[in-house]
């Protein structure tokens, strides 16, 4: 049998990466286990996403650094900024989120913004992924 847990069983913890492991509050509803599972698939989906624009950014470096004046480079560079940028947001806002549900916003509203959230996380991981295919055809 499946133990639901409810917000006053969980602690809020946000270790060295900003990935929210869980939280607390003085709310008695059930948190069903799919909530927890849809926060730490996107903690998961976010490390990976913002590891691949890290690497994106230092092939772009290394490109860069023999073709100073190439304006496709650049835009990579830009590109990657904006997504690792958009990445930390993608944080804040997943921690608004849970603890809006902490202090007793809907789950169900909660969740399907986080699913949401980690279908643009797919998204942008996957031409992340397209962009350093590219790169490192260029080396």
């Amino acid at each position: 049998m499946v133990r639901l847990l409810t917000a006053t069983d969980l602690t809020e913890e946000v270790n060295d990466n900003k990935r929210i492991k869980s939280f607390s509050c003085d709310r008695r509803t059930p948190i069903p286990p799919e909530f927890t599972e849809l926060i730490n698939r996107l903690n998961q989906e976010l490390n990976q996403t913002e590891q691949q624009v890290t690497r994106g950014l230092s092939l772009t470096r290394d490109l860069l650094s023999r073709f100073s004046d190439n304006a496709i480079l650049t835009q990579y560079f830009a590109y990657f900024s904006t997504v690792l940028f958009w990445v930390e947001n993608s944080r804040k806002q997943m921690q608004s989120t849970v603890e809006a549900v902490a202090s007793g916003a809907d789950i169900q509203t909660a969740g399907e913004d986080l699913a949401a959230l980690l279908g643009q996380v797919l998204e942008a991981k996957l031409r992340v992924e397209r962009f350093i295919d590219y790169l490192e055809l260029q080396l």
